[in-house]
């Protein structure tokens, strides 16, 4: 009977997995939590839009283009790269 570890075995038990993985859900987190806060908006600026009979700009950019096309991927783009 063997008692060596693969490489596998042995890459998924290095702490840095652990880390990686950690790190990889509080970014999947504060992304989640990004979508929300961009898709709620301000609720007091998006009533005062629609009683000067205005629409959101995220609503005037849904009825421009095409649907799943517009994904907001600027959004974190750029982010630490500079």
């Amino acid at each position: 009977m063997s008692t060596a570890l693969s490489e596998a075995e042995i890459a998924e038990s290095a702490p840095e997995v652990s880390a990686v993985r950690g790190t990889t859900r509080a970014q999947v987190t504060a992304l989640a939590s990004l979508k929300a806060a961009a898709a709620a908006g301000d609720e007091a600026a998006t009533n005062r839009q629609y009683q000067l009979g205005k629409l959101t700009a995220r609503e005037r950019i849904d009825l421009l283009v095409d649907p799943d096309s517009f994904g907001g991927l600027a959004l974190r783009g750029g982010h630490g790269a500079y």
